[in-house]
């Protein structure tokens, strides 16, 4: 106490200020919500910062949130947001003095899309192929195939899954990309394009000689590049058409009876309905040769007339007749003789189903010999007289005078020349003869 202060007074019979009969309760405050964004599916956990949050319930978008707990201060809580739609959500902190609103409130976001996988992962390039593709997220999701739209999406209720249409697209692996509003995926392994198999609709003829080369056409759809097999042997001469609905060849020899017929592109094989009949050939027949005989020389155009003869080579024991041409129907064949030995010779007659003689064979001849003069042409009826005939083929000749055969006879080497000596002749002309 200060010695000079005034000290107060109390007036005992004054009454005292009157108390509140009660303390009226401070409203919550809130100063920050984290995080403030979370998945549309709910399950963030969260905490709010403020006072007074004792004993608070918290709504997101009207919905309460689970898990609420307080910390002792009621400085503090945490909890479990509830699903909700994706956007802002207005977040709401009821206690029993009060209630207010978090700054900001609560964004809801859609998780981003996933893919694991897409069914069937290969199909044509030509597009229209329906596909599924599996995953999470997927709800008002577009695809593009190599960047192409797919057509036709229809997303399942609980976005796990998707089906289209593939649009056309070259050959090859496409990305396959799938975008919603939260995000953007790829597929796994994306997706094959691959040419189409080709069709066939007809083989013309389907039946055709075992030996081969019958001409025939195909028809059907994605020919282009096709390669075609009868019975695994390939056909040769392959010539497809511009818009490849068609090709041409010609067929293998094969073996009699149905043969498979195979087509095959980039694209993949296809099997002609009902193949291809290789039918039988019968071995050649030949009833004869003209001329049946010829110059050792060779040279000599023949024919040879028969049966089944396409196809046909032609032998004078065993030397092969060259520039050999049948005629359509198979009976006859021109040709020319080899050069062979003085006499008889074999004729063989070979096709691909077998080899046949001709009955008679064919003669080999030394050719006549021919004279161009005679030097001197007159003479004593004595004889004695030395001569030289000239001509070809003169090797081994002999030489009469009216039947009476010359003496001394010498042939030069290359069967041009010869001399000799007349006999006696009587006056007048005579035949000389050389043999």
């Amino acid at each position: 106490m200060f010695p000079n202060a005034k000290q107060p007074t109390f007036n005992d019979s004054a009454e005292s200020p009157p108390l509140p009969s009660t303390l009226a309760l401070q409203g919550p405050t809130v100063s920050f919500l984290s995080p403030n964004t979370g998945p549309a599916t709910g399950g963030t956990a969260f905490t709010l910062v403020g006072s007074e949050l004792t004993g608070a319930s918290v709504t997101f978008n009207g919905v309460a949130a689970t898990s609420i707990v307080v910390n002792g201060a009621g400085t503090s809580l945490t909890g479990t947001t509830p699903a909700g739609t994706a956007g802002n959500a207005p977040v709401v902190i009821t206690t029993p003095a009060g209630t207010t609103a978090v700054p900001g409130g609560f964004t809801y976001a859609v998780p981003a899309p996933t893919a694991s996988g897409i069914s069937p992962t290969t199909g044509s390039t030509a597009g229209g192929t329906a596909f599924t593709i599996t995953g999470t997220n997927l709800t008002g999701a577009s695809v593009t195939f190599n960047g192409v739209a797919a057509t036709s999406i229809v997303v399942n209720g609980g976005g796990t899954s998707l089906t289209g249409t593939t649009p056309a697209g070259s050959s090859g692996n496409a990305p396959v990309i799938i975008t919603t509003p939260a995000g953007t995926t790829t597929v796994p392994g994306g997706f094959t394009y691959a040419v189409p198999a080709p069709t066939v609709s007809f083989l013309s003829p389907n039946t055709g000689p075992a030996a081969g080369g019958t001409a025939f056409t195909l028809v059907g759809t994605r020919l282009t590049g096709a390669s075609v097999t009868f019975n695994g042997v390939a056909a040769t001469s392959i010539v497809v058409n511009g818009g490849g609905t068609s090709l041409t060849g010609t067929t293998p020899a094969g073996t009699p009876g149905n043969a498979p017929v195979a087509v095959t592109t980039p694209g993949g094989t296809a099997t002609v309905p009902g193949g291809y009949l290789f039918t039988a050939v019968p071995a050649p027949t030949a009833s004869g040769i003209s001329p049946t005989t010829g110059s050792t020389a060779g040279g000599t155009a023949f024919t040879i007339t028969g049966t089944n003869l396409t196809g046909a080579s032609v032998t004078f024991n065993g030397v092969a007749a060259t520039s050999i041409v049948v005629n359509g129907g198979g009976t006859s064949l021109t040709g020319t003789a080899p050069a062979g030995t003085a006499g008889n010779a074999t004729v063989a007659v070979t096709t691909p189903t077998g080899t046949t003689n001709v009955p008679g064979g064919y003669t080999y001849a030394v050719p006549a010999p021919t004279v161009s003069f005679l030097s001197p042409n007159t003479g004593p009826t004595t004889g004695g007289t030395a001569f030289t005939l000239v001509g070809t083929r003169l090797t081994g000749a002999s030489v009469t005078f009216n039947g009476v055969a010359a003496t001394s006879i010498v042939v030069n080497g290359g069967g041009t020349s010869l001399t000799g000596t007349a006999p006696a002749g009587t006056a007048g002309n005579a035949t000389v003869a050389v043999t």
